[in-house]
């Protein structure tokens, strides 16, 4: 029997020697799944002892991370505790048999088709009864009718009889063929079954089968949040040493990434047999059709960006999403402060690219970008045109640990006078972060010392400072 939990019971386990979480109203002891959770310890630490079916779902798990969270369930909310659980729609795709393809022949013109013989036999009996007396007096007699039409024998059955016969047959076959006409009449005008008329395109169809067929299923989506796809990389280059740029098919020449601005994928590879994923943001969008686009760098002690860095063209890795919180839209904020290092920029180039190719958006951007060496800083040609084609919307300071001689921007590391004098005393200014989690963290300390609120493990789009 499954043991059910108050709220009150699991909140008592929300430290990190023993943590428990609720997803879907089941309670899970995730305190030895600290080490192993890719997203770190502390987005599970902020949750112990709290419902945390939101923040889980928004991150998209695969379907193997909910493989694992069904061996640490401990039990479920107990009934008043329990919350209308929402159905979060994953997409499936099966091959139908398709139902046998129909030949459509008109209704109305089968009935009239069946009354004109009708009719005919009708009016052959009428001729023959109600023309008796000319028939006997005309080379053609009723003897000959009889012998020649019906050929049949008759014996010494009356004649009388036979013209009784088909003047049955003849009144029948006028009555039946007026009510069939009545009927494809009606049918013709869309007035069948008291319905309204329908266009001569639309009218009621009688149908035939033919030979069964099949149709071909709908082409599956683009990308899943839950199961991975996989597309062949078609162009590769180096930006800088060890930092690429790879280019990735889509099914199509003509498909968009359905990847809201600021959102990521997750990428994946069958490395030694085992499943190795992490998350990127494209800088490609809807305006780049058929392509993904991916800046990785290769860190040599990393499991997956080693296996990336010596991708061939023609090879092929999984991607699914979209995954994360923000979604950017114009008016978000008037004043944004991005604060980025190394390859984190890719997030924020999604953003500035989206504020700057956008006429209506009057978002002002400030980048503040850090990197080692000259040479580390990714898409700077782009970065400083679009800083000149738009000078009210945005800026971009760089910073390096290892500036060349002459360098007149910022060295050494982002400090808290840098954040200060770029915010110019706009406390009102919403701050993205993403880089290295030593810098993130830093960043979030300074922040925090200046008044914004303290950063969540796991990122809001609402929020003040928000953290790819």
């Amino acid at each position: 029997m499954t043991t059910s939990y108050t709220l009150e019971e699991v909140g008592k386990h929300a430290t990190n020697k023993d943590c428990w979480i609720v997803i879907h109203n089941k309670v899970y002891d995730v305190t030895n799944y600290f080490e192993l959770h890719p997203g770190g310890a502390e987005v599970l630490q902020e949750y112990g002892g709290l419902d945390a079916t939101e923040p889980f779902e928004d991150a998209s798990h695969s379907d193997s991370a909910w493989e694992t969270m069904n061996t640490l369930i401990v039990g479920e909310l107990a009934e008043e505790y329990r919350q209308a659980d929402q159905v979060y729609y994953k997409t499936t795709h099966e091959h139908v048999e398709a139902a046998p393809i129909l030949a459509k022949t008109s209704t109305a013109k089968r009935i009239k088709s069946v009354s004109s013989k009708v009719l005919a036999l009708g009016l052959t009996g009428s001729l023959i009864y109600f023309g008796r007396p000319l028939l006997s007096t005309h080379w053609l007699s009723t003897d000959l009718l009889t012998n020649q039409l019906l050929r049949i024998r008759i014996g010494k059955t009356s004649k009388d009889f036979w013209y009784g016969y088909l003047s049955s047959v003849a009144t029948i076959s006028l009555l039946v063929t007026s009510a069939g006409y009545l009927a494809a009449n009606k049918l013709s005008s869309g007035g069948g079954h008291g319905g309204p008329s329908l266009p001569a395109r639309s009218k009621p169809t009688f149908r035939t089968l033919k030979k069964p067929s099949t149709i071909t299923p709908p082409e599956a989506p683009i990308l899943t949040t839950r199961s991975y796809r996989k597309f062949l990389l078609v162009r590769k280059k180096e930006l800088s040493p060890n930092v690429y740029l790879l280019v990735f098919s889509l099914p199509s020449p003509t498909d968009v990434l359905p990847l809201p601005t600021g959102q990521h994928v997750s990428v994946m590879a069958e490395i030694n047999g085992q499943s190795v994923s992490r998350s990127y943001t494209p800088i490609s969008n809807y305006k780049d059709p058929g392509v993904i686009e991916l800046v990785v760098k290769v860190y040599p002690t990393g499991l997956l960006t080693p296996h990336l860095g010596n991708l061939n063209v023609g090879d092929a890795v999984g991607f699914r999403g979209p995954i994360g919180a923000m979604k950017y839209k114009s008016g978000l904020s008037k004043r944004i402060l991005m604060i980025a290092g190394g390859t984190g920029v890719t997030p924020m180039y999604q953003v500035i690219r989206a504020v700057c190719e956008d006429e209506t958006d009057s978002t002002a951007v400030t980048l503040v970008y850090a990197n080692n060496n000259l040479e580390d800083i990714l898409m700077k040609e782009k970065l400083d045109a679009w800083a000149a084609a738009h000078p009210g919307k945005f800026s971009v300071s760089y910073v390096l640990v290892n500036p060349p001689n002459g360098w007149k921007d910022g060295a050494g590391f982002v400090s808290k006078e840098m954040i200060e004098q770029k915010l110019e005393g706009g406390l009102d200014t919403k701050v993205m972060l993403c880089g290295p989690p030593g810098m993130v963290k830093i960043m979030k300390t300074h922040l925090t010392d200046m008044g914004f609120p303290v950063p969540g493990a796991i990122s809001k789009a609402s929020d003040r400072v928000f953290v790819f």
